[in-house]
């Protein structure tokens, strides 16, 4: 009824004010929410790995939040378990530059070894090592020259 006597310009601009304050407050949650996740050892790291995307996904995509791609990668990195410091290490190191789709199906490709020594509730604690397929076909071409 609000808008009845009111063309579509006037009408989308009513509702944008009218639902702003909400958009902003949702926007704020589900940065906090990303910024603040953290993944427990042990647990599944691809449920993880769906969240943080979904998160990701509707603050740049449906809310229009402009995040660069370093700064989404930082974030996941920081949400890993300690466990994963190698991977994370290993990737500064390397100085790659992946988009964040990229950097997530590369972990999601990582491989988990068991940390020796340490053990919780029977529960080993996980080292998580990445591959490097450029570098092994780089590699393996070398090596048949």
């Amino acid at each position: 009824m609000r808008f009845s006597n009111t063309d579509a310009y006037e009408m989308v601009d009513g509702l944008k004010a009218l639902f702003a304050s909400q958009v902003r407050i949702m926007k704020y949650e589900l940065l906090d929410k990303f910024l603040s996740a953290e993944m427990e050892e042990n647990t599944c790291l691809e449920s993880h790995l769906v969240t943080m995307q979904r998160i990701h996904g509707c603050l740049t995509r449906d809310l229009d939040y402009w995040m660069t791609d370093e700064i989404a990668i930082d974030g996941v990195m920081c949400s890993l378990p300690p466990s994963c410091k190698d991977f994370v290490i290993s990737y500064i190191m390397r100085g790659e530059s992946f988009t964040f789709h990229e950097f997530m199906a590369q972990l999601r490709t990582a491989k988990a070894d068991q940390v020796a020594g340490e053990v919780i509730d029977g529960e080993g604690i996980f080292d998580i090592h990445i591959i490097n397929v450029f570098m092994l076909n780089t590699y393996s071409s070398l090596l048949s020259i």
